[in-house]
């Protein structure tokens, strides 16, 4: 999954110089963590969008902009 979210993103910054991801909570933070290493990943071209449906602090256990942080 990390791999075809890469690809993606390649992709779209070079159709439009940017890649927007919406981060739901679940595993895909997990599923995306083996991007952080890989340095072909162009980081300054990425929006990440964090999506929920709870409200929770940033630093809350069920934050999916925390689950990102590890």
């Amino acid at each position: 999954m990390a791999a075809f979210v890469r690809d993606l993103a390649r992709k779209s910054i070079d159709e439009r110089g940017n890649f927007i991801v919406a981060v739901s909570g679940g595993s895909l933070p997990a599923t995306l963590s083996g991007l952080i290493k890989d340095d072909s990943v162009d980081w300054s071209k990425w929006h990440i969008v964090f999506v929920d449906e709870r409200y929770v602090p940033w630093d809350h256990a069920d934050s999916n902009y925390g689950a990102t942080q590890a």
